[in-house]
């Protein structure tokens, strides 16, 4: 028999709301689960915008992957010119959901951008502040501890791996 592990990160306010119900439906036809990771906070994804003047090759990437066609334009917008809506808090039946059909939940992060552009060199007291907002909502919501943490972006510096290895231990969990 084989075995695939499927991970999905949750990054955006309109990943949630749209994708996600459709993802939920389409995985419990085929029988299959998954590991979900959803950003806590807000959908601050406008903010990224500043990688092109910080990220050589990041404006190559947007457009060579469509960005704007495959986020849509509100979301490029969010945290700029538009309010960054919260992720989590207006969704929660649908974290609810996401566990009641026998998936994993996890969080990944807070703020995606800000974790995305501070994780490897934000000090200890930051990311403690940005573990424990996130940690915050999904206990509020799920009343219960998460799963795992998904680092967004793949970004970790040695401060986020010590909050995140101290955090799991005091939650008796390992990261």
């Amino acid at each position: 028999m084989e075995a695939i592990a499927l991970k999905v990160d949750v990054d955006t306010y309109q990943g949630l709301a749209e994708g996600i119900p459709r993802m939920l439906d389409c995985l419990a036809r085929r029988g299959v689960t998954a590991s979900f990771y959803v950003a806590m906070g807000p959908d601050n994804s406008g903010k990224a915008i500043r990688r092109v003047f910080t990220r050589r090759g990041f404006a190559t990437k947007m457009l060579r992957s469509n960005a704007l066609r495959l986020y849509g334009l509100r979301t490029a917008l969010y945290g700029t010119l538009l309010p960054a809506p919260p992720i989590a808090r207006s969704f929660p039946e649908l974290l609810r959901r996401i566990v009641a059909e026998g998936h994993e939940l996890g969080v990944h992060g807070h703020d995606h951008v800000y974790w995305h552009d501070h994780a490897v060199t934000a000090r200890e007291a930051e990311v403690m502040r940005e573990v424990g907002a996130a940690l915050a909502i999904f206990r509020e919501i799920m009343d219960t501890e998460p799963e795992g943490f998904a680092a967004p972006g793949w970004q970790c510096g040695a401060a986020s791996l010590a909050v995140i290895d101290a955090v799991a231990k005091l939650s008796g969990s390992e990261p």
